[in-house]
């Protein structure tokens, strides 16, 4: 897989205590301070890798520390410096170094639409890439974190995008998906259900039964979006989940 991004925490190592000590030796009545200083802590550094072209080896680590000097000990004994830990990059990587910048909270999107709605010749491979060129735009127009309302006729093809992303497969927003909208309908459908567009239902039990099939969905809210109502007829929503 190929990664051309990565973002670390790198630290380098403490160092070592140093020890309070003082000489004891026969014939010497104050023999006085003979303690060592602590090993110096070990560095991170980059060195380039012409056979690499990728970030991949750091597609799972997120933090790097080298490791830390060794106390020090008597007869002025200083302690073992600690080892440095060599990262392994690809030529032409940029570093940039965040630690003397201030980095603000991304914005939060609390209503978002991943799909595009899906027409009729629409392929299931064409409405997922564009997608994922939707959560990236996102992601570069600066949201950290957005709430996904009904997948427009993609079925749980959100939740599979969600899962991309938090896995680090694809870059993008942390989402809450909502896969399939569930509609109110006050008549029956005259054509077999879609599987892969919103649910339409017909009572509070349907509704509930709607809900609780909602595989890996974040529940959300409902929305009204018709007021008159009479006995026999609920107000119309237009639910996610």
């Amino acid at each position: 897989m190929f990664i051309d991004r990565a973002r670390l925490v790198v630290r380098g190592g403490d160092g070592g205590r140093g020890v309070i000590s003082f000489r004891r030796e026969a014939h010497v009545p104050r023999g006085g301070p003979d303690g060592g200083d602590g090993g110096k802590g070990g560095d991170v550094i980059l060195r380039v890798d012409p056979q690499l072209g990728t970030l991949t080896d750091f597609r799972f680590t997120k933090q790097i520390e080298a490791e830390p000097g060794k106390p020090g000990s008597g007869r002025n004994s200083s302690g073992r410096s600690g080892a440095d830990r060599i990262l392994s990059i690809p030529p032409g990587t940029l570093v940039i170094d965040l630690s003397g910048l201030t980095v603000l909270p991304g914005l939060i999107d609390a209503h978002t639409h991943m799909f595009n709605t899906r027409g009729p010749n629409t392929t299931t491979e064409a409405a997922m890439l564009v997608a994922v060129q939707n959560v990236q735009a996102d992601l570069r127009a600066g949201f950290t974190a957005a709430r996904d309302m009904t997948s427009h006729g993609n079925g749980y093809g959100d939740v599979e995008i969600r899962n991309a992303i938090n896995d680090g497969r694809i870059d993008g927003p942390r989402f809450q998906v909502s896969t399939l909208g569930i509609v109110w309908g006050a008549a029956p459908a005259a054509a077999p259900p879609n599987p892969l567009a919103s649910t339409v239902v017909h009572s509070v039990d349907e509704a509930r039964a709607a809900v609780r099939s909602r595989s890996g969905a974040a529940p959300i809210g409902s929305s009204c979006t018709r007021q008159a109502t009479t006995p026999s007829r609920p107000p119309a929503t237009s639910s996610t989940w």
